[in-house]
Order: structure tokens, then C-alpha cells, then sequence
């Protein structure tokens, strides 16, 4: 038994086999490890829900072929899932990383431009001063010379 695709133009991951019935088709314990062989193969063991196999000649070899793919599958389904939550955690980890040097980053850039606007504001308050000064000393020159007239 092979299993086909619904288009040769789709990826391999496109086949979504959900529900299969062969029951009452005189399949034996070779037929079932066929099917087993080839489900396997195609790795549809995540989207397979139903597989009927009633009335059928599967004996107990057949069955214990059966349990081996189911077992299989189960094991490979948790193993992906695992996978995809330790892929899903350290995306996480990331992202958490990232967020703290941005954050990092922003309150640097803060600092700094809190420093600049300080130093400004005090660059500004030693010209007003100088400017001050100056204008005192000017009020004393005039003060001065009308003494003198």
C-alpha cells in the first residue's frame, strides 16, 4: 500500500491524512505492517484521529505491529513537541534578553540625554552670570565716569 498526496505540487508536510477506514478488506499481519511501513513513512502519526481496521485478519502479530507504529508515533509526536517548546522557550528567552538590553539601552540614552540637558542648563547659568557680572561692571564704569564729570 502506498500512500499518495493530494498534489505533486504541494511540500511533503501537505498531506493530512485524518480519518482511514479499511475495515473488512482480508488485511493479514503483512498488510498491516505494509500500512504500518507507510504510515510511518509519510509521518502522518500527528494527524491520523481515526484508523479503523475491524474484521480483518490482523491476528496477534498484526496487532503488536500495529502498538509498535502507535508507540512509535506517540514517541515521535512528544519528542516534536518537546522540541517545539524548548525552540518556543528559547525564543522566549530571547525576546526576554533583548527586552532587558533595550531596556539597558534606553535608560543609557536617557542618562545621557538627561546629562546634556544638566550640562546645558548649567552652561546656560554661567553665561547668565557672566552676562551679569559683565553688567555690573559696566553700571560701576558708568557710576565712574559721571563721578568724574
Amino acid at each position: 500500500m502506498q500512500l499518495t498526496r493530494e498534489s505533486s505540487r504541494r511540500p511533503s508536510s501537505a498531506l493530512k491524512l485524518r480519518v482511514l477506514w479499511l475495515s473488512n478488506n482480508r488485511i493479514g499481519c503483512q498488510g498491516v505492517a505494509a500500512l504500518a511501513e507507510s504510515l510511518a513513512s509519510q509521518r502522518v502519526g500527528g494527524q491520523l484521529i481515526e484508523l479503523c481496521l475491524g474484521e480483518n485478519k490482523i491476528g496477534c502479530d498484526g496487532a503488536t505491529t500495529m502498538a509498535r507504529w502507535l508507540a512509535e508515533a506517540h514517541s515521535r509526536i512528544r519528542s516534536e513537541m518537546q522540541a517545539a517548546e524548548e525552540a518556543k522557550r528559547r525564543e522566549l528567552q530571547a525576546r526576554d534578553a533583548e527586552k532587558v538590553m533595550l531596556e539597558r539601552e534606553t535608560k543609557k540614552v536617557e542618562a545621557k540625554a538627561e546629562a546634556k540637558t544638566k550640562a546645558e542648563a548649567e552652561a546656560k547659568e554661567r553665561a547668565l552670570l557672566e552676562a551679569q557680572a559683565i553688567l555690573r561692571e559696566i553700571e560701576v564704569n558708568m557710576k565712574k565716569q559721571q563721578i568724574a564729570q
